[in-house]
């Protein structure tokens, strides 16, 4: 009973009770030991019995006469652990889905370390993943078998947008992104994750679409269009670790700065013929279930119309150097 119900029924203060509790050393509840009713506990005695008997929750479920559903959400309400000893949720998700490298598990990847952090609530850690783009948590979600809801975020301080959230408590999930170096506090800390050569691209166009640009100036001094691609982190130790890994695979240099005001680093690629690189090795051949729509246009542009103008300028700029000079006729002779 709570101490306010002690104190109604024999008529008397809560502070006189807690002078009682003192005096004749009586302990207190620990405000984390859950204080169920009697009905609860033997719910709660009757699915610990079941399942270790290894019987499925949906088994459990019929045992008991509620639906999956509802058995996982009072095992996650009262914090009744499973045989692998994690909570109980009410939702679904492929727990397996960051322990094997695969095209969405890439993807997906690059995503949650530019914009995924580790937060701990009050019994377990959770992935929060918080973005505006809602087309990418959607198509995240369903990439990972996640039946968690998305949740609206108003816009708040300096934001003007509304935001979409999903959180996710399963404890593999949370184990295997920490081995890939996803953990709490990471933003100034991750770094590169070892993978199979095949799957960078993927990961690549995550982390790009997370946090990166391209930038397209047409009134730049020289009075050509000047182009720019550029990859941020609060890190060095990633964004070392993604331009070692850019040269090593795809010969693609790039120029690291530090923006002192905001700290944070940069890499930045300024080579027409290094960005026209980057977005075949992003986005040629993927799937539209892998990519945000919106950067992969800005891509699609600068390859079809920009990169196209470029290379017949540079076409018409050697054919005039190569060109014939003939002496004029006051030469000739």
């Amino acid at each position: 009973m709570k101490m306010s119900e002690i104190a109604a029924h024999f008529n008397t203060t809560i502070y006189y009770l807690h002078r009682l509790r003192k005096r004749y050393g009586i302990p207190r509840r620990n405000k984390g030991e859950p204080n169920f009713k009697p009905e609860t506990l033997k719910k709660i005695e009757t699915i610990n019995e079941l399942y270790l008997q290894g019987l499925h929750p949906r088994v459990i479920a019929e045992n008991l006469g509620i639906t999956e559903k509802a058995l996982r959400t009072f095992c996650w309400i009262h914090q009744i652990k499973s045989k692998g000893q994690q909570y109980w949720s009410p939702y679904s998700i492929n727990e397996r889905f960051f322990s094997n490298w695969s095209n969405e598990m890439a993807w997906a990847l690059g995503w949650i370390l530019t914009d995924g952090v580790i937060v701990f609530q009050g019994i377990v850690h959770q992935l929060k993943f918080q973005i505006t783009d809602k087309e990418v948590v959607e198509k995240i979600r369903t990439i990972m078998g996640s039946t968690h809801p998305i949740t609206d975020v108003k816009p708040y301080g300096n934001s003007k947008k509304v935001q979409y959230r999903i959180l996710i408590s399963n404890q593999n999930i949370i184990k295997d992104l920490a081995r890939l170096n996803i953990v709490k506090r990471k933003s100034l800390i991750v770094k590169m994750p070892e993978m199979p050569a095949e799957y960078f691209g993927h990961f690549l166009r995550g982390v790009f679409e997370g946090d990166g640009s391209i930038h397209i100036n047409h009134r730049s001094k020289s009075g050509e269009p000047s182009y720019r691609v550029k990859i941020v982190s609060g890190s060095k130790l990633f964004i070392e670790g993604l331009q070692r890994k850019m040269i090593e695979l795809h010969g693609l240099s790039s120029s690291l700065h530090k923006d002192r005001a905001r700290e944070f680093y940069e890499l930045n690629w300024n080579s027409a013929n290094d960005i026209y690189k980057m977005g075949r090795i992003m986005y040629e051949g993927v799937s539209d279930n892998l990519i945000l729509a919106r950067k992969r246009n800005i891509f699609h542009e600068f390859q079809t119309t920009q990169y196209k103008r470029f290379l017949d300028k540079r076409k018409m700029v050697q054919g005039a150097a190569e060109a014939p000079h003939h002496k004029s006729a006051g030469q000739a002779g």
